[in-house]
């Protein structure tokens, strides 16, 4: 008897999906297979856009989304604009960037989650296309990743609505540079969702 108090939680979770798929069925929804941005792109640096080249008339497409939640119904929105990077060989997250406008402050705040093994005293360094690089310290470490969050002054705002692409650069244990392109193309589109 055991083995019983271990089952019930795993068959409950079971009954849960069931349940689940069961009504999404009798609801005439039948399970698709993923879009084809889900599919793994082809060999190749990372990045979170399609491998499809865009129009010739049309801008490559984004990789930022604007995102919005709120802790209930008292308190305000809470709004992002965010972009993935995805090492496309091991389809595994690189780096999360995000420039996030909190409902109290209104003010943003750029976030990157990196991945964990830093050389924290290296820091962190931004560049906007070809302009002067920043250095930042990393404010924190957990299981997720490390940690950058910075204010965002109006002529870092300016730099990622007019540019092309930021370099998140950060040293590996080993002490090597490690540069991560983002590109900033759909940068302003995204944000002015959330401001």
């Amino acid at each position: 008897m055991r083995i019983a108090p271990l089952l019930l939680p795993i068959l409950a979770v079971g009954m849960v999906f069931m349940v689940t798929d069961m009504a999404a069925l009798s609801q005439g929804k039948p399970k698709t297979a993923p879009p084809p941005a889900a599919q793994a792109p082809p060999k190749g640096a990372a990045s979170t856009t399609e491998a499809t080249p865009p129009a010739e008339n049309q801008p490559p497409p984004s990789g930022w989304a604007s995102r919005c939640s709120s802790d209930g119904r008292q308190s305000g929105l809470d709004c992002s604009a965010e972009q993935s990077i995805i090492e496309t060989k091991s389809r595994q997250l690189l780096m999360q960037v995000a420039v996030r406008v909190p409902s109290d402050t209104r003010k943003p705040v750029l976030t990157i989650q990196m991945p964990l093994g830093l050389f924290l005293p290296a820091g962190v360094t931004l560049r906007f296309d070809e302009g002067k690089p920043e250095r930042y310290d990393v404010q924190t470490c957990d299981q997720k990743g490390c940690y950058l969050q910075v204010p965002v002054s109006n002529e870092m705002l300016q730099a990622m609505g007019k540019g092309k692409q930021m370099t998140v650069t950060f040293q590996n244990l080993g002490k090597q540079d490690i540069g991560v392109p983002v590109p900033l193309n759909g940068f302003m589109v995204a944000y002015e969702k959330i401001k």
